[in-house]
């Protein structure tokens, strides 16, 4: 809740739909780094977790 602070706001099922792009999103990084560990730079890594989520959090209204 901390990290995102909009997830306290959120109701089950929106939580449950945030959780899972969320999880898609670790869940593509870290095949990309397990199939390419020189393809992205820990900066990169870095960048397109904050950029989904603030992606996560503008589309959150248009859930």
């Amino acid at each position: 809740m901390r990290l995102v602070p909009e997830f306290a706001t959120a109701d089950g099922a929106e939580r449950r739909q945030l959780i899972a792009s969320f999880g898609a999103l670790l869940d593509g990084l870290a095949l990309n780094l397990y199939f390419d560990p020189v393809g992205l730079t820990n900066e990169e890594v870095h960048r397109r977790i904050e950029q989904a989520v603030r992606e996560r959090i503008t589309a959150k209204g248009k859930l």
